[in-house]
C-alpha cells in the first residue's frame, strides 16, 4: 500500500519523484540561502550559547535575515533576541520588532 504525503493534492502543488521540489511553486518565489547565512548561524548559535537542539533555528533566522537584506525588504519579527544580535553584527539588514500587547 502506498503512504499518501500530507501535502498531496493540496494548492494544486504535485511531488516530483525525486522528492525535493514542487512543481506549483513559481520560480520567483524560490531564493537559495546564501553561505552567509550559514556561517552567522554558526556565530550566533554561540553567542546565545544555545543547546544543541537549537541549532537549526539559529539557521532558520539567518536564513529569513539574509534573504529579507538580498531582496531589500524589512524583516517583520516578535524575536528580539536574535534578530537585535543578528542587525547589530549586520546593520545593513533591516528589522522592524513586533511587540506584544
Amino acid at each position: 500500500m502506498r503512504r499518501r504525503s500530507w501535502w498531496s493534492g493540496r494548492g494544486g502543488c504535485s511531488r516530483r519523484r525525486d522528492g525535493h521540489t514542487f512543481d506549483g511553486i513559481s520560480a520567483h518565489r524560490l531564493h537559495a540561502p546564501t553561505k552567509d547565512a550559514a556561517v552567522y548561524a554558526g556565530i550566533l548559535f554561540r553567542l546565545q550559547r544555545y543547546a544543541w537542539n537549537r541549532c537549526v533555528k539559529a539557521l532558520h533566522d539567518c536564513t529569513l535575515f539574509f534573504q529579507a537584506r538580498r531582496l531589500g525588504v524589512i524583516l517583520l519579527t516578535a524575536n528580539v533576541v536574535d534578530f537585535d544580535r543578528l542587525q547589530q553584527m549586520r546593520p545593513e539588514g533591516r528589522v522592524l520588532f513586533n511587540e506584544a500587547a
